[in-house]
């Protein structure tokens, strides 16, 4: 069905729509903000435009259905009064920001086997959202992904997810719990702020087989020696503003590991002997020891 059909209806409450409709398109209800009532053929539908229920702040409950495919981007950006929601196992793509600001989200959510990647800002600002289950065919949760999401208490990262960038979880201040095995590119901000990060002591912090950042002000001449079976080292885990280790003088590299995240040692001056035990030399990111070669 056709673009900015309803937009800007702004006392438009209750929709009934034909049982013909398979789509929903771009715009379609955004900006009706006293929208609470929408029926129509949940079975016939496998398409949501982008920004088609967007700032609809007044819409508690949504039937997606069993045959969607593709919620586009923003498709229900700040629809802060959505309650209850379930994402059918027929989704395969989600776009940006498409439910961001769903304050009031108290359903669990649970990501199809079909989605691979979670984009940036797709859930940020679900702040009532308790849990997500991931599934294992998931590889990328990218930039601010559930970014203030402060009901969130545990996450459980699957082994395939191979990306997860910067911000992805950060200010969820209640996620005590991380479950996390490797991540081969990991983000130094992803766990910022989160209790799970709070609780750690100073010094090297590790998500399961990754090392973090270093957490704290680092003295002068310090010598760092990485565990054992540490496989990554996340970007920017020793340069994270305000705090770059530029006291960081002697580093060992344990045989395990095998990558280096982009910028790990950005502007560590007094960086000047690297003792690698590797097996193979780790692959990193071109900018990994930017500033001190």
């Amino acid at each position: 069905m056709g673009e900015a059909v309803f937009s800007g209806c702004l006392k438009l409450k209750t929709v009934t729509l034909p049982n013909s409709i398979d789509s929903i398109g771009e715009y379609f209800f955004h900006k009706c903000t006293a929208l609470n009532s929408l029926t129509f053929s949940p079975d016939r539908l496998n398409y949501i435009g982008k920004e088609a229920f967007r700032n609809c702040s007044s819409l508690i409950t949504v039937d997606l259905g069993n045959h969607l495919k593709c919620i586009e981007d923003l498709a229900f950006y700040e629809c802060t009064s959505l309650k209850h929601l379930t994402i059918p196992n027929s989704v395969t793509t989600i776009g940006k920001y498409a439910f961001y600001r769903c304050g009031s989200w108290e359903d669990n959510l649970t990501i199809p086997d079909s989605v691979t990647i979670i984009k940036e800002g797709t859930f940020e600002s679900c702040s009532s959202l308790k849990t997500v289950t991931f599934p294992n065919s998931l590889t990328v949760i990218d930039s601010w992904a559930f970014d203030g999401d402060q009901s969130l208490n545990n996450v459980t990262i699957p082994n395939s997810v191979t990306r997860i960038d910067m911000s992805a979880f950060e200010n969820c201040t209640k996620l005590e719990n991380l479950t996390i095995h490797w991540v081969d590119s990991l983000s130094c901000s992803a766990f910022d702020n989160t209790a799970w990060y709070n609780n750690q002591p100073d010094g090297v912090v590790y998500a399961g087989l990754t090392v973090y950042k270093y957490k704290g002000t680092m003295p002068s001449g310090a010598e760092v020696i990485i565990k054992n079976g540490t496989k990554s080292i996340a970007s920017g885990a020793f340069y994270y503003y305000p705090y770059p280790c530029k006291g960081l003088s002697s580093i060992t590299l344990p045989q395990s590991l095998s990558f280096i995240g982009n910028s790990a040692f950005y502007d560590c001056t007094e960086l000047s002997r690297i003792i690698n035990y590797a097996t193979e030399p780790p692959k990193m990111d071109y900018s990994a020891i930017y500033s001190y070669i």
